[in-house]
């Protein structure tokens, strides 16, 4: 570890050194990470010592090194600089000690200059300069460079060459690579030229001059490795022939150029390259002439999606290890013959491609070890041949649809091949000389639909671990018999399997741990001997429905079973031995219909956590008793069963959380003792209608407890003592048709926030008593009781945002102290029949439902924030004495983009006034702009006078004119609603809503002053929802939806389109008609007598609401170009 001495005298070397006399003045240093210092001038670098010999600065904030002679500078490491250029010409001259420059990521460098009089320099790390455009380097002259690292340079179009070399004429230079430098280079031991983008092409020149060419001959004398990297150049298109020259090629990378077509042939014989990438090329072919290359050992053509086929002469590259040419599609065919022996190879990789065949002469690759077909989708066939892969470790061919038949005899023993994977193969049948595969580990057949038998030698593959064959329904019958200990087996998936029966014999697998028969239709039954597996963990039998009867016997104590899944099977009866499973945790039961009874021994079952019974009707009686203590078991589900009674003794079951009773259509009754149960937290018991009487007290305190649903159960009472379920949140008791109070100690419930008891007839007399604040209830439905009073106290419920009392007959009034319910948004007053007043409601109310109040005069006030208002069928409703400004106040509900009902259907008494209000308020101050959805509906027969566009007499369509400038600009907004005045005729009165559709249709046109016509035509759909029939009478709606809403650019370029060119023209007003009318299909009969629309302004012209007309502002400009072309009066 450096110590703080350390860096304190390193820095100050640095300085004294870089910085002569500047050292001694204002200067500041700080250590990052340890070893990276960051140097500031604040007064700039003016002086740098000539005897400078390293510099390193990460992040050098400048755009030039400052002035000094390099000459003796070894190390220049400049990462992450602001550099844009290094030195001038003349400073190149006395760079003859530089043996590193590291410039890497500075993304404003743009070149490099020529660097020939470094002739020691080893390594240019130019990485990530994504601004380098070109880079001149003479080659000859940098005879001891050993890296050149130009990756990530997105922008290099020109590597190589000086701009003094003389170069062919008939040759571009732009983005290409000039390989002649590089070739017999005597130390170049790697090029990086990974995702060069702009990098096109790798030339060489032939035309070198001689002494040049024989100096380099001079100095191969050693032999140096060559890494060339060319990997995401995407514009790379070729690669020279003269590649084979470089002698020195280790590694050649070319992987994801998808322009690079071609592989060059290979001439020369190289002995050094071993490795070829070509992953993600365009390359179609590959030479047979690859031969050449006597030491490859890697070659990678994955993804090359247009390789078409393999050279024959691949057989004869001896040290070749690995051949990956997985996902080339078309790749099609016979793999090449192996015609002499080869001892290297160990890995083949034809995944994805469209190989059809194996030659028999695959013996010949002696040594290998892992074959991969997987996906293809065209191979038809294994060679018998494979048998004799003496070295063969995996054998993956799965998803190949079209290999059918018989897998391959195994003529000799196999002692390497441990994993086969036939999934998804056409596989019909296994050979019985499977057995010869000694040391099998992994068998998959999974998917395999034609496979219709196991070989009897399977029980032979001593070593054999996992045993996969799911999802094959052609395999029926009984399962093969197991004559002899097999130790290794511990996985046997069977599941969707034809299989009938299980062996006894299945006692000798000894070592099973996990057994599936999920969904085998046709298992009749499972063996005894199946109790002696005394490592089997998992038992998966479920969706069998012909497994019926008792569940076998435990005989012998099973201490790894911990989960039994029966779900589905018409099992009868499981054994009282099932105690033997001392370490059961989950036993399933669920759908299992035929089940009469749970053993009384269940109790003794102390790891058991779930117990999961739903859904079994014949499951009746009293449940078990529980006689010792369960610690661990936390739920139990026992829905839909025809349980009577839980025991007393359920308090034994101490760390029970869950237990779900719904549907239990013959549960009597509850325990008393489940108020003990401390870590209780859901409890559900919802419609068991013969559950009857007072719920049991609560003695203890439960603070475990959150949500009991008692909803269609046959509850008459809750205790007082609910109080001590202190964690309480959800309280349902819906439906609960002989309820007749509520606790008073309801309001100490602290936490409860949803209190749901609708449809609870005999619930009356008056709400209890909210004393104490309660901040967490937020809604309170009382729908359909006999709630006759709530109480000022109410004002108390401080959280509350949804209050229903819809279908209360008996309330008449409700508490002043509502106003007070800052939070309640939703009040749901629907049907309250009795209801004959209402006092100021809450100024954040967004919803208000008083459909079918019938003696409901008048509401005091409307607060500024509602935007759903229900009052159809309020017949004696006459006035709305006060509506606060609509909207203005209430700016923000807008910017939610949230819609707007307001419908006042059969309210016939409902005085002129409070039309003017509904209507005024709703329009204001930009209202139709931020709804998406807009339905007010009232009674009346005239069109509102905002409308400024409207029929006067009966009719569904008008016209009217705009100035021609109506648009202000080409791409405003301009809403628009429309408004109609019609009859329902045919509406059942059944209190259901419905959907009224109706299309309508907007056309614009004018003429030039010579009588051309110009056009443009604009249609939509508008929607009303009604759920009370009219009575023939009529009414005004009013609709807006997103929509609804013209595009001033649309609309001028439409009438405009049509035409050949511009020209200045006097026009007429722009004309225009409006029509709407009923969907075909609507379902309704609605006569419309009047219409009309309005335009809204909303980012658009400044429209006088009273009469129609743009103001002077809107209509500002004086001329419209438009197209020179006659059109005639048909159109």
């Amino acid at each position: 570890m450096e110590s703080g001495l350390g860096i304190l005298q390193q820095l100050l070397f640095v300085m004294c050194t870089w910085f002569g006399r500047f050292a001694s003045s204002k200067m500041k240093a700080y250590v990052q990470n340890q070893n990276k210092y960051k140097i500031y001038a604040p007064e700039g670098l003016f002086d740098i010592s000539d005897e400078l010999r390293y510099l390193h600065w990460d992040c050098f904030p400048l755009k030039y090194l400052p002035n000094f002679s390099p000459e003796n500078l070894v190390e220049l490491i400049l990462r992450q600089s602001k550099l844009e250029k290094l030195w001038t010409e003349v400073q190149l001259l006395d760079l003859e000690k530089l043996k590193q420059i590291d410039l890497s990521y500075s993304e404003h460098l743009t070149g490099i200059p020529n660097l020939s009089g470094a002739i020691n320099l080893e390594i240019i790390n130019l990485q990530g300069c994504k601004n380098l455009v070109q880079i001149h380097l003479n080659l000859q002259n940098l005879r001891k460079l050993q890296i050149l690292d130009v990756s990530y340079c997105y922008n290099l179009e020109k590597c190589g060459a000086s701009e003094s070399q003389e170069v062919p004429s008939s040759v571009p230079v732009g983005r290409s690579i000039h390989m002649n430098e590089f070739q017999n280079h005597p130390k170049l031991r790697f090029l990086d030229l990974k995702e060069c983008d702009n990098l096109e092409e790798c030339r060489d020149f032939e035309n070198i001059a001689a002494n040049n060419t024989a100096f380099i001959e001079k100095e191969t004398s050693s032999s140096v490795s060559l890494i060339l990297n060319f990997s995401n150049c995407k514009r790379l298109r070729s690669i020279p022939e003269s590649i084979g020259k470089l002698k020195s090629l280790n590694q050649l990378d070319i992987s994801k150029c998808p322009n690079l077509e071609k592989f060059p042939e290979i001439r020369d014989v190289m002995e050094c390259l071993y490795k070829i990438d070509l992953r993600g090329t365009g390359i179609e072919e590959l030479p047979e002439s690859i031969e050449n290359i006597k030491m490859l050992k890697h070659l990678s053509s994955k993804d090359c999606k247009r390789l078409k086929s393999l050279p024959q002469s691949i057989g004869t590259l001896k040290h070749l290890k690995k051949l990956i040419v997985h996902d080339c599609p078309n790749l099609q065919g016979k793999f090449p013959e192996i015609r002499d022996v080869m001892e290297c190879l160990y890995a083949i990789d034809l995944r994805g491609t469209g190989i059809e065949e194996l030659p028999e002469s695959i013996e010949n690759i002696k040594m290998l070890k892992h074959i991969s077909l997987k996906d293809c989708k065209r191979l038809r066939s294994l060679p018998q041949s494979i048998g004799t892969l003496k070295h063969l470790k995996k054998l993956i061919v799965h998803d190949c649809p079209n290999l059918q038949g018989n897998f391959p005899e195994i003529g000799d023993v196999m002692e390497c091949l441990y994993a086969i994977d036939l999934r998804g193969t056409g596989i019909e049948e296994l050979p019985e000389s499977i057995e010869n595969i000694k040391m099998l580990k992994h068998l998959s057949l999974k998917d395999c639909k034609r496979l219709k038998s196991l070989p009897q030698s399977i029980w032979k593959l001593k070593r054999l671990e996992k045993l996969i064959v799911p999802d094959c329904p052609n395999l029926q019958g009984k399962f093969p018999e197991i004559r002899d200990v097999m130790e290794c087996l511990y996985e046997i998936d069977l599941g969707g399997t034809g299989i009938e029966e299980l062996p006894e014999s299945i006692k000798n697998i000894e070592n099973l741990e996990w057994l599936s028969l999920k969904d085998c239709k046709r298992l009749r039954s499972l063996p005894q001997s199946i109790g002696t597996l005394k490592y089997l963990k998992k038992l998966i039998v479920h969706d069998c429905p012909n497994l019926q009867g008792k569940f076998p016997e435990i005989r012998d104590v099973m201490e790894c079973l911990y989960e039994i899944d029966l779900r589905g099977t018409v099992i009868e009866e499981l054994p009282e031995s099932i105690e033997n499973i001392k370490m059961l945790k989950h036993l399933s039961l669920k759908d299992c219909k035929r089940l009469r009874s749970l053993p009384q021994s269940i109790g003794p079952l102390k790891h058991l956590e779930k117990l999961i019974v739903h859904d079994c009707p014949n499951l009746q009686g009293k449940f078990p008793e529980i006689r010792d203590v369960m610690e661990c078991l936390y739920e139990i589900d026992l829905r839909g069963t025809g349980i009577e009674e839980l025991p007393e003794s359920i308090e034994n079951i101490k760390m029970l959380k869950h237990l779900s009773l719904k549907d239990c259509k013959r549960l009597r009754s509850l325990p008393q003792s489940i108020g003990t149960l401390k870590h209780l937290k859901k409890l559900i018991v919802h419609d068991c209608p013969n559950l009857q009487g007072k719920f049991p007290e609560i003695r203890d305190v439960m603070e475990c407890l959150y949500e009991i649903d008692l909803g269609g159960t046959g509850i008459e009472e809750l205790p007082e003592s609910i109080e001590n379920i202190k964690m309480l949140k959800h309280l349902s008791l819906h439906d609960c048709k002989r309820l007749k109070s509520l606790p008073q100690s309801i309001r100490k419930l602290k936490y409860l926030n949803t209190l749901t008891v609708p449809d609870c007839p005999n619930l009356q007399g008056k709400f209890p008593e909210i004393w104490d604040v309660m901040e967490c209830l937020y809604e309170i439905d009382l729908g359909g009781t006999g709630i006759e009073e709530l109480p000022e106290s109410i004002e108390n419920l401080t959280g509350l945002t949804t209050l229903n009392l819809g279908s209360c007959p008996q309330i008449k009034f409700l508490p002043n102290s509502l106003c007070k319910l800052s939070r309640l948004g939703i009040l749901n007053l629907k049907e309250c029949s009795s209801l004959q007043e209402l006092p100021r409601l809450p100024l954040g109310l967004t919803t208000l439902d008083i459909n079918y109040c019938e003696r409901l005069k008048s509401i005091q006030q409307l607060p500024s924030s509602l935007l759903v208002f229900e009052a159809t069928g309020c017949a004696s409703m006459k006035t709305i004495s006060s509506c606060e400004s609509a909207h203005t106040h209430n700016r923000p509900y807008f910017g939610l983009f949230r819609p707007m009902f307001w419908r006042f259907e059969n309210c016939l008494d409902l005085d002129h006034n409070t039309c003017n209000h509904i209507i005024a308020d709703t329009v204001y101050n930009g209202f139709y702009g931020a709804c998406p959805f807009v339905d007010i509906v009232y009674p009346g027969d005239e069109i509102p006078k905002w409308f400024e566009n409207a029929s006067t007499s009966d009719g569904n369509s008008i016209n009217f004119q705009l100035p021609l400038n109506w648009f202000k600009l080409e791409n405003c907004q301009v809403p628009f609603v429309v408004c109609i005045v019609g009859v329902l005729n045919n509406f059942d009165d059944d209190k259901r809503r419905r959907i009224v559709s109706l299309k309508y249709n907007i056309n614009f046109k004018t003429y030039t002053s010579d009588g051309r016509l110009h056009k443009y035509i604009d249609d939509g759909h508008a929607e009303s929802f009604l759920q009370a029939n009219t009575r023939k009478a009529d009414h005004v709606f009013i609709m807006h939806n997103g929509d609804m809403r013209l595009d001033g650019r649309k609309v001028l370029g439409q009438l405009i389109q049509p035409h050949l060119c511009f020209n200045r023209r006097n026009v007429d007003t722009l004309q225009a008609s409006f029509s709407i009318c009923l969907m075909e299909g609507a379902g309704v009969d609605l006569d419309i007598k009047k219409c009309g629309i309005h335009f809204y302004d909303y980012g658009g012209p400044n429209v006088d609401s009273t009469s129609g007309e743009c103001s002077d502002q809107a209509s500002g400009y004086q001329n419209t170009y438009i197209y020179d072309r006659s059109v005639t009066s048909s159109d």
